[in-house]
Formats: structure tokens, C-alpha cells, sequence
């Protein structure tokens, strides 16, 4: 099994309804740079895992391309390969967590760091919101429903 690293943040399900759309913001649970909707994990002892094997970029490769015209040059990242398996990851992990910022304000250069233990959750609420074009440009969002998910046993 893959060990990666986590962080959380949501993916959204859209269903198409005339001028709305009904959006489900769905917590993830990022496995390095793939992320997962906690619909979608089970938990296996102390480790929370996908339910089924997922297909993901396994190695990446980093080229500078020249921009036509200019003098400047384009950082462009393409997967060069791909893996399938099932990820995990310790719902209990340590992450590094600045405490003391240097520089200027712009230069976000973090001077010391401390350890921190964090958990991942294993029981979500999230919100179902309708959004609507409001016209020029704008979009409304209505919460329709709130849904709550807890993560199930692997077995």
C-alpha cells in the first residue's frame, strides 16, 4: 500500500438544473496529489484507505519551456507515469507548523518551525447548495441540504 501525505479540502459533485446547478461539497482527503472524496474511504485499523484501487501520477517531470517573445521562461510539470493501487495513510500523523515568520510580509520565509500531531476525521458534514447565475458574472449559492457522512470500517 501507498503511504502519502494528507491534507483536507472539498471536491464538488455538480448536477445541471435549467439556469442552477445543485453542488455537493464533498470533503477529500488529499493522498499526496490525489485527492479522494471521503465518500469514497473506508478505515483500516489505525490507517483510513481508498475502497477501491485508484489510478494516479506516480512520477512527474519538471521542464523550463522558453515563452515565444519573451525572455522568460514557463515552468511546466506533465506526468510521466502512472500507478494503480489502493492508497492509506495513518489517521494519526505529525505535520511541521511555523511558528515564527522572517522577511518581509510578501516573502512568506518561516524562520522555526515546530511538530504538531493532527487526526484525520472520520465523520464529515458538509452542505448541498444550489447555485444560481445572478448575472453579470455573479453566482448565488443557496444551501439546499446538509449531509453528514461517517467514513465506514474497511471490512
Amino acid at each position: 500500500m501507498k503511504n502519502l501525505m494528507i491534507a483536507m479540502s472539498t471536491l464538488f459533485t455538480v448536477t445541471t438544473l435549467a439556469n442552477a446547478r445543485i453542488v455537493e461539497k464533498t470533503p477529500v482527503v488529499n493522498f499526496g496529489n490525489e485527492s479522494v472524496k471521503v465518500t469514497e474511504l473506508c478505515v483500516n485499523g489505525d490507517q483510513i484507505q481508498t475502497k477501491t484501487a485508484v489510478t494516479y501520477c506516480a512520477q512527474y517531470e519538471t521542464k523550463f519551456v522558453r515563452i515565444a517573445g519573451h525572455g522568460e521562461r514557463e515552468k511546466v510539470v506533465t506526468c510521466v507515469s502512472n500507478a494503480t493501487e489502493v492508497l492509506s495513510r495513518d489517521l494519526d500523523y505529525t505535520a511541521k507548523k511555523c511558528i515564527m515568520w522572517r522577511g518581509k510580509r510578501s516573502e512568506n520565509d518561516c524562520a522555526r518551525y515546530t511538530t504538531i500531531t493532527k487526526s484525520i476525521p472520520t465523520s464529515y458534514s458538509y452542505d448541498v447548495v444550489k447555485v444560481a447565475h445572478a448575472g453579470h458574472g455573479e453566482f448565488s449559492e443557496t444551501v439546499v441540504a446538509t449531509k453528514d457522512v461517517v467514513v465506514p470500517s474497511c471490512n
